[in-house]
């Protein structure tokens, strides 16, 4: 993983535990705050409660699909950086691509090299969003 970047508090949602403790592990490995849901309903209170850098979801998932979840959190949450996570691209129409439900999208089975590109990825993103929302310099009298 990269060294290159600061710790980052991350969101992990998925339902499948072992996909879960898996990133959870890899996660806090390089020092990040890694906090776990199991369903969009779980994820959606975190939100409510904490500021995450990133929000991990997967696609396919019971009682709300993760690209119904990543509708929800682009309403509330305009600058959140979202990483989808699926094992079933093809689910994806084109449309919702275009529709920029997630920041990053990732393919299972996915290996530690994705992980690594998708947290320097989602760093530079916030980076971006932090400068384009500061205010811009008082001009001069």
């Amino acid at each position: 993983m990269s060294r290159s970047i600061p710790p980052q508090h991350i969101l992990v949602i998925d339902d499948d535990s072992s996909v879960q403790n898996t990133l959870r592990l890899v996660l806090t490995f390089e020092r990040n705050t890694v906090e776990l849901a199991i369903n969009g309903r779980e994820a959606l209170e975190k939100l409510d409660k904490h500021k995450f850098d990133i929000v991990f979801t997967d696609l396919i998932m019971p009682q709300m699909l993760g690209k119904d979840l990543a509708r929800c959190i682009r309403q509330k949450y305009p600058h959140q950086v979202i990483v989808l996570m699926t094992a079933y691209p093809d689910f994806l129409d084109s449309d919702e691509k275009e529709v920029d439900l997630a920041d990053i999208t990732i393919i299972k089975p996915f290996s530690l090299g994705t992980i690594t590109n998708a947290l320097e990825r989602a760093y530079k993103i916030n980076k971006h969003r932090k400068k384009s929302e500061s205010p811009p310099p008082p001009t001069p009298p």
